[in-house]
């Protein structure tokens, strides 16, 4: 059965896609793009259910981070378009959470946000010539599809539309010897927490694989170290995330009005201090999403997010944590001063957002389909990636690409 582990409710924590983790399977049964992933969760939930039947008296949350931001929607398009088990019973789903999530890649890697960002959080500080920088790369890289930042090269501009590199050129004069952390621009990335190192130890124990029933045959398969486990997938994995879905699954922004519209509760949350995936490019993809017969946020409810009590503690904690923005079925909710894993960074105001998630209306009625055409949309997107030696080009690639980036995660 599921553990709990915060005090609120029951949880599972899915390996998936499959090839990835202790997920294994022999290469022909790896997932191809975001419709399989949303296929292969329907099955793993029809199983499970028919093993824990009695879980189906409780409500259903998605929670993810990060590229589950791909991930998440288009498992919930696939539960609610399917609305049923196959045995008949209603899947009872109830809400779902994106957290630091890739909806929009176009948007969301627009020059320009990153420019916003660095200016909302002071971070050129001393000198804002390099925040000129960036501003005058988003006027050269004008009409290109963000996709290809990562692999033009211009003339003028050795470094093409990448300006990942402008944070650290900064710090290399102003604070010698710190090394630019793209995930919590306040911390130096040369002394960041071991917390994946120490997860890799401890789901790599042979006695920790051995409680959690890990088949044998996973090492076999994988043909790699025996026992071996990654956060994530990375070149030598089996199944390598963004260079399999890299161009396979549009973004998953334009799932988003009928999951909200469903009745399904839908929490968007964003550390303040992540530029992996900043908050400027999560607003940017809500204010151009159209929802409930609106665009954006309009006259939304928006109210201060206060820490909750950790488990085993009654002490609150009033200082603001972050701020809830909601209207007509949408929550988003920004996080003060945390990194791109906002329950690592800040664990009490994580907490108090699944709360509130837990807390929140919902008014979709589990069985009761809706129609998203995920066979449609799921099609096959066609790009060709340039050279990085290539000149300025004219944009003439789709602009509802979902990227391979190796800053995803």
């Amino acid at each position: 059965m599921p553990r709990r582990s915060n005090g609120l409710k029951d949880g599972i924590s899915v390996e998936q896609p499959i090839g990835t983790g202790f997920a294994f399977g022999n290469g022909s049964d790896f997932a191809k793009n975001e419709i399989t992933v949303g296929e292969n969760l329907y099955t793993f939930l029809d199983q499970f259910y028919d093993i824990f039947p009695e879980t189906l008296a409780y409500r259903l949350y998605i929670t993810g981070e990060s590229y589950a931001g791909m991930y998440i929607p288009y498992i919930a398009a696939t539960l609610v378009e399917k609305n049923r088990l196959t045995n008949g019973r209603p899947i009872p789903l109830a809400g779902i959470l994106v957290q630091d999530g890739l909806w929009n890649i176009t948007i969301q890697n627009d020059i320009n946000l990153a420019g916003h960002f660095f200016e909302e959080t002071n971070f050129f500080s001393e000198n804002k010539t390099y925040l000129d920088q960036i501003y005058e790369t988003a006027v050269n890289c004008s009409g290109i599809n963000p996709y290809l930042f990562n692999f033009w090269n211009f003339p003028n501009n050795t470094n093409g539309c990448w300006v990942g590199n402008i944070p650290q050129s900064y710090l290399n004069v102003y604070k010698p010897g710190m090394y630019f952390n793209p995930y919590d621009i306040y911390t130096d990335a040369s002394n960041m927490n071991n917390m994946g190192n120490s997860l890799i130890d401890y789901l790599s124990s042979y006695d920790v694989q051995e409680a959690i029933h890990v088949s044998s045959e996973r090492n076999k398969t994988q043909g790699s170290t025996p026992g071996w486990w990654t956060i994530c997938s990375n070149s030598s994995a089996p199944v390598n995330v963004y260079n399999i879905f890299g161009t396979d699954s549009p973004g998953s922004q334009q799932l988003l009005p009928k999951i909200i519209e469903s009745g399904i509760a839908t929490f968007i949350t964003e550390g303040t201090a992540d530029y992996i995936i900043h908050y400027k490019g999560i607003e940017a993809v809500i204010g151009n999403t159209t929802w409930n017969g609106a665009k954006g946020f309009e006259h939304p409810h928006v109210v201060d997010l206060y820490p909750a009590p950790l488990p085993g503690s009654r002490v609150y904690n009033h200082t603001v944590a972050g701020k809830i923005t909601s209207e007509r079925g949408l929550t988003y909710v920004t996080v003060i001063n945390a990194g791109h894993e906002i329950p690592f960074y800040k664990p009490a105001a994580a907490l108090s957002t699944l709360k509130h998630l837990l807390n929140a209306k919902h008014t979709y009625k589990p069985g009761k389909g809706v129609n998203f055409d995920l066979a449609k949309i799921g099609r096959h997107v066609n790009v060709t990636v340039p050279s990085s030696a290539a000149p300025f080009p004219n944009n003439t690639v789709s602009r509802s690409l979902l990227f391979r980036g190796r800053e995803a995660l």
